[in-house]
């Protein structure tokens, strides 16, 4: 026995092999391993048979020449025939995960592609376990073979990192099934005859572990559906050598019971009601920090039981340090030897060696928000994003390659339909940690340029998901400024955009400090421009005035003219802007007699300037036909307003949504001059136009609508309008939100009308 043992022992060390692998190779456990290396114990028949065919030995080599009584016995078998081939082979490298968390629907989405006989092309295919690196792939498939084990005869785990290893592991896999070939010294008839086996059995399971080069493999695969193959790979794209399961981060609940579990901090199968409120919150913001991403998760709770913090302190020092937390790895570490910054990284060199307009792209990706990216943003402002990036400027044919490469290594998600894209927070704070500061801060420059450059001035013909699309990113742009630190003009001028469009969707709290900061920068700055400091003065008095701070809004308005009047001239554009500004203030107030002057002086500056018939003098006529509207003066606001429809049809064609908008304004006065007829035609074709330019979601629409239901109201066609005011009502809910004030105008009109109609009915 002692013999055995000191041979067991040497044989095992010059293979290389831990004493949990050879216990899963002959299908025994660790333990039982030990114990024979230690002489306690004695291999019965069946595994000192298992551990001839491992070790390719004869009993007397191994020192198994000996019966269960203690005494001598013939070998099993005779030396100069070799054994039959085994009846059960498993080789699993890796024990079973005690914490395995959920991913039953993934679990059984392997299943049934397996096995199922309503998916016959399905099962003559590998199956790509397809993911991020630290995902969970291999987790995934080694919790498959183990609860499924039964399914198979021979279980095989092949390492896919590389052809040398895929062939390493070929030549084991001849080995444990005892082929004739395995001594051969030629690699690929070995490797040949390990598919021939695939191809003339079945019940067996072959799983290649890091296939991330899907093409490298396809050369081993076996050619027959008589038995699985899964493969793990971050690859995104499969071609025809495999059939893509994604997986995805672990879903909130399923991450805070890993979390909860890999900390020791529940035991078994208890759930999560059976822990307090408060560690239910901090287990749910730890995963929504890591973006339940499972190797991120172990880390965190290795670290957890390792030190023995506490959830809340964890969170302290992850937000604190994250890249630091992120590198270290629990000297337990369950299946996965690396990192997640260190699984990544060197993922990250392969991209820059083999594209550097894939490299550049990826830097951008990290420094925008990380959900909902839209592929033009980057398109049509690569010109502000470096010498590299350039050439990705109205070519769709390089953008493709280069987002090819990131979907490799699963980098970034695509929606080829909507053409956004997505990348996990966790890889954006792993790049974000290997720039050199001043890389990071050039990139953030450059992604600031690119934002400003394709976020648009609000304007009335762009539909609000346009900008919708870009917020998230804008937003983002503001903390890299901060980080940046000195002013620069197209950081100004991104916070003015910004600021106007969050105004105009009554945004009021989040408007004001950009519109300041903005301000501010163009004061600092020498390069800016007077009209640029100017259009920023006005566009914070017109905050202010929607929020009803009319003092200050009237105070800036004033400084913006008379700035406008000193530097600009008095026939500059801008100086006619600021007079539009403040005479608007004065109409709203009801100050008419203060505004005319205003608005006239600003429409004769125009007329001389421009001309009759310019488009910007039709905007103040229509300026001014507003307020002869509100004074009650309707000839006068209908000739102004006819005018400009005449004007704007000439210039714009009959389509345009500014000719809308002014047969909106001169039905209008004709509804009020009780016309209704002549009004409700006029509505119907502004309706028309907003559809057909802006979408029947758009706010205009549903304005367009309302006034419509007025027209109705008006003529008591009560049940006409109760139908244009609830389709209005619920555009608005839909586009602006509850609480803004044209949803509760809307609200107001519908109850309005239906007193109206109680009132009729009843007399």
């Amino acid at each position: 026995m002692e013999e055995f043992a000191k041979r067991l022992k040497r044989e095992r060390e010059e293979h290389a092999w831990s004493q949990e692998q050879v216990a899963e190779m002959i299908g025994t456990t660790a333990p039982n391993v030990s114990r024979w290396e230690r002489g306690k114990t004695f291999p019965g028949l069946h595994f000192r048979q298992k551990l001839c065919q491992l070790f390719d030995k004869s009993a007397e080599a191994l020192g198994l020449m000996r019966d269960d009584n203690g005494g001598t016995q013939p070998p099993s078998f005779p030396d100069h025939q070799p054994p039959a081939a085994p009846a059960q082979v498993w080789h699993m490298p890796h024990s079973r995960n005690l914490f395995f968390t959920g991913r039953e629907d993934l679990l059984l989405q392997i299943r049934t592609a397996l096995t199922s006989e309503s998916q016959p092309i399905a099962l003559s295919q590998p199956q790509a376990i397809s993911g991020l690196g630290g995902i969970g792939k291999t987790q995934l498939v080694i919790e498959f073979a183990y609860r499924y084990r039964g399914m198979y005869d021979v279980v095989l785990w092949v390492r896919a990192d590389s052809p040398d290893l895929l062939v390493s592991d070929f030549l084991l896999a001849a080995e444990l099934l005892w082929l004739p070939e395995r001594k051969e010294q030629d690699q690929r008839v070995v490797v040949d005859a390990v598919k021939r086996w695939f191809n003339t059995h079945d019940r067996w399971l072959l799983i290649l572990d890091n296939a991330d080069r899907v093409e490298d493999v396809s050369g081993f695969l076996p050619s027959t559906d008589t038995g699985h193959i899964l493969l793990t790979t971050r690859a995104h794209a499969t071609g025809t050598a495999a059939q893509r399961i994604v997986v995805e981060q672990m879903p909130r609940e399923e991450g805070m019971l890993f979390l909860l579990r890999r900390a020791k901090l529940v035991q078994g199968n208890a759930g999560l009601e059976q822990v307090t409120d408060a560690m239910r919150a901090q287990a749910r913001s730890i995963v929504e920090e890591v973006d339940g991403l499972p190797l991120a998760l172990d880390q965190v709770g290795a670290y957890i039981e390792e030190t023995s913090c506490s959830l809340s302190d964890y969170l302290l020092f992850y937000r604190n340090g994250r890249e630091r937390l992120l590198r270290l790895r629990g000297r337990e570490a369950t299946g996965h030897a690396e990192s997640v910054m260190a699984t990544w990284s060197l993922s990250f060199e392969k991209v820059e060696q083999s594209s550097p307009v894939a490299a550049a792209f990826l830097h951008v990706c990290v420094l925008l928000h990380p959900d909902a990216i839209p592929e033009r943003m980057i398109e049509e402002g690569a010109t502000e994003l470096g010498p590299v990036l350039q050439t990705v400027a109205g070519n769709r044919f390089i953008l493709n390659k280069a987002i090819g490469e990131l979907l490799r290594y699963s980098f970034i998600r695509r929606d080829p339909e909507t053409r956004v894209l997505t990348i996990h927070r966790l890889i954006q704070v792993a790049l974000r940690e290997a720039m050199e500061r001043g890389e990071y801060l050039e990139w953030g420059r450059r992604v600031v340029k690119m934002v400003n450059k394709v976020f648009p001035m609000v304007l009335d013909s762009i539909p609000w998901m346009h900008y919708e699309a870009y917020l998230p990113h804008a937003r983002v742009c503001e903390t890299l400024v901060d980080q940046i630190g000195s002013p620069f003009v197209e950081a100004a001028q991104l916070f003015t955009k910004t600021g106007v469009y969050l105004t105009r969707r009554a945004r009021y709290a989040e408007a004001g400090p950009l519109l300041q900061r903005a301000l501010a920068m163009f004061r600092s700055m020498p390069e800016s421009n007077l009209l640029e400091v100017i259009e920023c003065m006005n566009y914070q008095g017109w905050l202010y005035q929607e929020e009803g701070r009319y003092e200050e809004a009237e105070d800036l308005y004033r400084r913006s003219l008379v700035s406008a009047e000193t530097v600009l001239g008095a026939e500059h554009s801008g100086t006619v802007a600021s007079l539009h500004y403040l005479s608007g203030l004065y109409q709203e107030q009801g100050r008419y007699g203060e505004a005319r002057p205003l608005m006239e002086r600003a429409l004769a500056i125009r007329e001389v300037v421009l001309g009759p018939e310019h488009l910007e003098t039709a905007d103040g006529m229509s300026y001014l036909a507003w307020l002869s509207d509100a004074e009650g003066k309707y000839e006068q606001a209908e000739a102004l307003y006819s005018r400009v429809l005449a004007i704007r049809e000439a210039a714009l064609g009959p389509e345009n949504i500014s000719v809308a908008m002014s047969l909106n304004n001169l039905a209008s006065v004709y509804r009020k001059r009780e016309k209704y007829e002549q009004a409700a035609t006029l509505y119907r074709r502004a309706i028309a136009i907003y559809e057909a330019t802006l979408g029947p979601e758009h706010p205009y629409f549903a304005t367009g609508l309302n006034n419509l239901a007025k027209t109705y109201q008006a003529q008591e066609k009560f049940e006409e309008a109760e139908s244009l005011y609830r389709r209005a009502l619920a555009i608005r809910e839909a586009a602006l939100g509850r609480e803004h004030p044209e949803t509760a105008e809307s609200y107001q009109l519908r109850v309005e009308n239906r007193l109206f109609s109680d009132s009729a009915n009843v007399g």
